[in-house]
């Protein structure tokens, strides 16, 4: 079995690692009180193999919010940007853009304008497929790497967001445990509170969750994909 590709780590493994974070830091902060090896190798494949199987989760989950996305974006970024009724394409690139699909794919005829006000949904497949052709044409990440880098940072962030529920629950469950277990209620017992590894980790989770992990930062890294993948024509 050969080591996970860079779109695995750093697009399903890496959301996993980031919503993990408090749970890491609990596991640091008891062992550096001092475990036996044997403690401290469960603990790895404990780890490894909740990690493994979060990941899978965190696919399923960013790509069921996914689906929710594309209805609220009223389409696939890829789709709603070849629309001749989108501006994101300023009109001139987008015509040349629309000529080069036509002459690269096979048996392909993109609507023009008012083809596509008259039958908007037969213009979104022939869009779709334009796309699908685009991205199996793509696949090469060293002669794409942009195009591989923002398809890994767009995966990151929904996948990320697909997770969002499941972090601020164990960030939030491990603070209210901890203010259970430890009561800091005096003075001496806050400061020394705060500062655990623990707590620490749950609170920057929690602000990063609430306030960056968004479904428009998840549309930002979508466009920037799209817009990548169409500059990509132009190579092939």
């Amino acid at each position: 079995m050969g080591l996970p590709d860079a779109y695995v780590v750093r697009a399903r493994v890496a959301p996993v690692i980031v919503v993990g974070i408090p749970i890491l830091a609990l596991f640091i902060s008891n062992l550096l009180t001092g475990t036996e090896l044997k403690n401290l190798a469960v603990i790895g494949i404990v780890g490894i193999t909740a990690i493994t199987l979060i990941a899978q989760l965190g696919r399923d989950l960013g790509k069921k919010i996914e689906q929710a996305l594309y209805e609220e974006w009223n389409g696939k970024p890829t789709t709603v940007m070849l629309r001749h009724s989108n501006d994101r394409i300023d009109s001139i690139t987008k015509a040349r853009l629309h000529n080069r699909l036509s002459e690269k794919v096979p048996n392909l005829h993109l609507p023009n304008s008012d083809e596509e006000n008259s039958n908007p949904q037969q213009a979104d497949i022939i869009y779709d497929s334009a796309v699908l052709w685009l991205r199996s044409n793509t696949q090469d990440n060293s002669k794409f790497l942009r195009l591989h880098e923002e398809n890994i940072s767009y995966g990151f962030r929904r996948n990320l967001l697909g997770l969002k529920l499941l972090g601020l629950f164990l960030a939030f469950g491990i603070v209210i445990v901890k203010i259970l277990v430890d009561r800091p209620f005096s003075l001496e017992k806050i400061s020394s509170f705060v500062l655990e590894p623990e707590i620490i980790a749950s609170v920057f989770l929690i602000a990063f969750l609430s306030l960056i992990v968004t479904k428009n930062w998840v549309k930002y890294a979508a466009e920037s994909y799209a817009f990548a993948l169409f500059n990509a024509a132009e190579s092939i």
